[in-house]
């Protein structure tokens, strides 16, 4: 009779593993983070998406709502083990819109700061790229991690 309990024996695999958990554990937490904070200080995301000119009114008022949404949403799909790779594959797509929009900002020398809060709000718009760059190469190694198991 077999037990459900999968017993790691290589020490390689055991460290993959950890590192993969670690992944979705951060993961978890910068998108659980980010959503609620802008949740809670909903006055300023639309006001910082309008800023630079690149959306109207309207749809920044739409995005300052969805967007919270989209990174609690991720963070719960990362928490199950079979929604993990939508998960991470939403989580690609929402860095990868970020990036755009924080180059965009870059490329017409807007100098205003960033409507995140915590430690996050003290970058420049040059160091929340490489950020969301560092996130995005993190996720691409735990997707190849997933899709290898």
């Amino acid at each position: 009779m077999q037990s459900g309990i999968k017993y790691i024996t290589d020490n390689k695999n055991l460290y993959k593993e950890g590192f993969r958990n670690a992944l979705i554990f951060y993961f978890v937490l910068l998108f659980t983070y980010s959503g609620f904070t802008k949740l809670l200080d909903s006055s300023l995301v639309p006001i910082f998406i309008n800023e630079p000119l690149f959306f109207n009114n309207a749809l920044a008022g739409v995005l300052a709502k969805i967007i919270p949404g989209i990174e609690l949403l991720i963070a719960g799909l990362l928490t199950l083990p079979r929604t993990r790779i939508l998960g991470l594959i939403g989580s690609t797509i929402l860095l990868i819109s970020f990036s755009l929009y924080v180059s965009w900002n870059l490329i017409h020398g807007y100098e205003m700061p960033c409507s995140c809060t915590g430690p996050i709000s003290y970058l420049s718009w040059t160091q929340y790229l490489y950020f969301n760059i560092i996130n995005l190469s993190l996720i691409f190694s735990g997707l190849y991690l997933l899709k290898r198991n």
